[in-house]
């Protein structure tokens, strides 16, 4: 049944009833033009309408004209709203998500106020719109607003206004009336009485208990002062120094260490004030976090996100963190072209800069294959270096040298050979071929080469971090 039909059964409805009423009266009257004009309306309704409507319609006008006359003009309004009888009608406001579309104020007809239950009303007429514990409102998809009996709507319906509820609670976000004691309901949605909760434990609302150990809670607001709602329980507070095992069990963000509750302390950790922080972070939106701009130590990954550590002198009290730039790994750096965070910029006897990558050469392959962790014996530090050969890539007359090329910033690669025997001290000369300079302490010395297939004629192969190759022990 289209939404017409339905409002012209209403309005047929309506007549028979006033037609009864007139009849019980036993007053006459003649017919006001009002009724000429809904006697017309009546006849261009199809034709099952029609005969109602026609049959109602007389019944009403042979009595009380003036009673008939406030019903013939109700009549004819709702019709022409409906776009019959010289009426027209775009459809109205369609109603969403199954709430309320009310009347679009002078764009449709003028219906009289104080209309009665199940009536078309008007909206713009405020809390006139219908007669008394009436509200005026279309829902669940409706388009032409009627007048509902206060209290109409469920737990959970489409609603306006407290007083459209049966709960007398109506969620204005939500347009959804809050759910009565023991009903389902939805933690977002809550329940009606503010001496309740939404338990989800129990899929509905529940009495709030009296806030001491054990009680039934829904907030720590519902528990007594010194205890918590946990787990839908009042439970005593967890506070600094309180006994835990879990985190979880500790209030404010406290985290649960050696037993207790309390503040951590490392990057990461809640806090409330910077007392609260070890090593130099500072509390900042409640979690303790790395200061901007501070001191660092190379390849100690000290900065915040965004920043990278420079040196700014030969100690490492010198590097600051600063923010990083779009230079990567290899390539020059200076002042407006910074490293990026995981590089830093140095520059050796006035050379261009270039970003290296910080490591540390006690970690295997630190840099990666193909790379070599070169300690640097003027810094507190060792970068990344590319390996340019190995002891078996070089002509007969050559040796791999491993030496850091200032002029190019880079390890020399293959260079004619030296005379330091095997054993001998080569940080100043170069090895005999095919010997291989290598520092494993003290100091560096002259080493015979292995890999997979040059093995050693004595000992074992000693691989070395990020090469394919290492020296025979």
């Amino acid at each position: 049944m289209s939404w017409f039909d339905m409002l012209a059964h209403r309005t047929i409805t309506a007549l028979s009833q006033i037609a009864l009423a007139l009849s019980l009266s036993a007053c006459g009257g003649g017919v006001p033009a009002v009724c000429d004009e809904v006697r017309s309306c009546c006849e261009s309704l199809d034709p099952g309408l029609s005969a109602q409507c026609q049959q109602a319609f007389e019944r009403a006008v042979e009595l009380d004209a003036e009673a008939a006359k406030q019903q013939c003009e109700s009549s004819l309004a709702a019709f022409r709203l409906a776009g019959q009888c010289g009426g027209s009608n775009d459809g109205g406001p369609a109603a969403k998500d199954g709430g309320t579309a009310p009347l679009d104020g002078g764009a449709q007809p003028d219906l009289p106020p104080s209309q009665g239950l199940s009536q078309p009303c008007d909206p713009s007429h405020g809390i006139d719109a219908c007669g008394a514990s009436l509200f005026c409102a279309a829902f669940d998809g409706r388009t032409v607003p009627t007048c509902n009996p206060e209290g109409i709507r469920r737990s959970g319906e489409a609603c306006g206004e407290d007083r459209h509820c049966a709960t007398h609670s109506c969620h204005a976000e939500q347009g959804r009336c809050r759910a009565a004691s023991y009903d389902a309901c939805g933690v977002e949605l809550g329940c009606s009485e503010r001496t309740q909760f939404c338990s989800a434990r129990e899929g509905s609302c529940q009495a709030v208990g009296d806030g001491t150990s054990g009680s039934r809670c829904g907030l720590d607001a519902h528990c007594q002062s010194g205890y918590r709602c946990e787990r839908e329980g009042c439970w005593p507070s967890r506070q600094d120094n309180s006994p835990c095992r879990r985190s979880d069990e500790c209030e404010g963000g406290r985290i649960c260490t050696g037993g207790s509750c309390g503040w951590g302390r490392e990057e990461g950790d809640a806090c409330q004030t910077d007392a609260h922080c070890e090593g130099g972070f500072r509390c900042e939106n409640l979690v303790c976090t790395r200061p901007r701009g501070g001191t660092c130590q190379i390849a100690r990954d000290e900065c915040r996100s965004g920043e990278y550590c420079q040196l700014t002198s030969v100690s490492p009290e010198g590097a600051m963190c600063m923010p990083e730039g779009p230079a990567t790994r290899g390539q020059t750096c200076g002042v407006g072209h910074a490293c990026s965070g995981d590089t830093t910029c140095l520059a050796f006897e006035e050379v261009d800069g270039r970003c290296f990558a910080p490591c540390d050469p006690e970690v295997d392959d630190a840099c990666g294959a193909g790379w070599n962790c070169l300690p640097m014996h003027t810094l507190s530090f060792a970068i990344c270096l590319e390996l340019r050969c190995t002891p078996f890539s070089c002509a007969a007359n050559e040796v791999c040298d491993q030496t850091f090329d200032i002029a190019n910033q880079e390890l020399l690669g293959c260079a004619p050979a030296g005379t330091t025997p095997l054993g001998g001290a080569c940080g100043c000369t170069r090895c005999a071929a095919p010997g291989f300079c290598v520092d494993f302490g003290p100091g560096p010395r002259c080493a015979t080469p292995c890999d997979a297939e040059h093995a050693c004629a004595s000992g074992s192969c000693i691989w070395l971090g990020g090469a394919e190759f290492g020296v025979c022990e």
